[in-house]
């Protein structure tokens, strides 16, 4: 186990982690494109201890026109399942609203039906400074697109309990 150091990870502001470890053990290293599901990815290109995720706040994602028959989202909820509001830009103008859900990051038993990516225990560096091992998960979870227009962008939830790690289209997209 190593040690307990509160500047490391950080996950869900009470010093939690998804190990690097247990992360590789999945093929998920820094700039690493995997494929889940048929989806394709390319994993963070963040160094181990610092933030490779992105709390859902309103934040707005460019998607440059792409076309594609579904989106993909791989991220994790904290302090229990969670959702919001997704809503994705077409560039004719059109709006598609989805919800955006994953179930905690914790959860032993997830919904029937959820895409498990990855699974390991995670670091926890409490208060007292002692290191907590937790079997942590993160999920797929997808959107089916209208694949005769184009992709111009999509606005995540303003829930900051919501956490995407990759975003991806299907291997076939051109």
């Amino acid at each position: 186990m190593r040690p307990c150091t509160q500047s490391l990870g950080n996950y869900d502001g009470e010093f939690a982690s998804y190990p690097a470890e247990a992360l590789q053990n999945y093929n998920l290293f820094p700039s690493s494109f995997f494929v889940h599901s048929g989806f394709q990815f390319t994993w963070p290109n963040i160094l181990t201890g610092q933030k490779n995720n992105v709390e859902t706040t309103g934040q707005t994602i460019a998607c440059n026109g792409a076309n594609a028959s579904a989106l993909g989202m791989i991220g994790s909820a904290e302090q229990g399942a969670s959702s919001g509001p997704l809503s994705i830009q077409y560039t004719d103008g059109t709006t598609q609203n989805a919800t955006l859900a994953f179930p905690d990051s914790t959860d032993a038993n997830p919904p029937a039906g959820t895409d498990t990516v990855a699974q390991g225990g995670r670091y926890k560096c409490n208060p007292s400074c002692v290191n907590e091992t937790v079997i942590v998960s993160l999920y797929l979870i997808s959107f089916p697109l209208d694949s005769s227009r184009l992709l111009q962008s999509i606005t995540l939830s303003s829930n900051t309990h919501l956490h995407i790690f990759a975003l991806g289209t299907p291997c076939n997209t051109r």
